[in-house]
């Protein structure tokens, strides 16, 4: 049996659990097992809270690094990248915007949509007819049909 985890293999966890690790990926990490991983994990209110304050602390960090390259971007730099990575960046850039907005970046047809809605209600609807014409029939088993 191994001993307690140590303070370096606490914020261990919490860092590679805020940064995305799977429970036996961070096991692999610290060699431990996956269970005493997640039992880490889940002790306590505060082991959360921490692991929330890591995941914010490096999102601002991400973010900062974001603003700093996007403002580090000279009119010259986008006219020097080809046709493909300029539509590549606009197409990022785009979804990265609607993401930030709340907003949908899957393009979703609503008139195909309504037609296949269309299509399952005319199917329900003779569902419908057959079940009522079959009424007081057998299904095969002898079993009398009723609605």
């Amino acid at each position: 049996m191994k001993e307690i985890l140590s303070l370096k293999e606490k914020e261990t966890i919490k860092a590679l659990h805020a940064g995305g690790k799977t429970y036996y990926a961070i096991s692999k990490a610290v060699k431990r097992s996956p269970h005493t991983v997640k039992k880490y994990l889940l002790s306590s209110p505060e082991v959360m809270q921490q692991v929330q304050e890591i995941k914010q602390e490096l999102a601002d960090m991400f973010e900062g690094l974001a603003r700093k390259m996007i403002s580090s971007i000279t009119e010259q730099d986008i006219q020097d990248i080809n046709a493909y990575q300029r539509i590549v960046a606009a197409g990022i850039s785009t979804d990265k915007a609607r993401l930030l907005k709340g907003q949908s970046t899957e393009i979703v047809d609503f008139n195909q949509i309504q037609t296949r809605r269309a299509e399952i209600r005319v199917q329900i609807e003779a569902l419908k007819a057959q079940i009522s014409q079959s009424s007081g029939q057998s299904d095969g088993q002898g079993n009398s049909i009723e609605e």
